[in-house]
């Protein structure tokens, strides 16, 4: 996905914004939220840390349902991710 859009007629760099899975970096740029975290709004704002620890997601996630459970866990991505019950695995 790009980094950053701008509205319709804008004229000036300063315009843009960075788009969901994308925060601000020290640079002024936009760069996409590190696995593990995500950003569901469009703008300057931090990416916000998957709800469970034992809990990933992929680089520029737009999204908390991008969070999904680690091997060995399960439960619904973006929820509470709990161990897997005896005798069962998960990749």
């Amino acid at each position: 996905p790009e980094a950053d859009f701008a509205v319709a007629g804008s004229t000036h760099r300063d315009n843009c914004t960075c788009n969901l899975g994308f925060t601000h970096d020290a640079n002024g740029e936009c760069a996409p939220c590190e696995p593990g975290t995500y950003k569901d709004a469009y703008g300057f704002g931090n990416c916000t840390a998957c709800p469970d620890p034992f809990a990933s997601s992929p680089l520029a996630s737009p999204a908390e349902n991008f969070c999904a459970c680690n091997a060995g866990y399960v439960g619904p991505n973006g929820g509470v991710c709990t161990i897997c019950p005896v005798g069962t695995f998960k990749f």
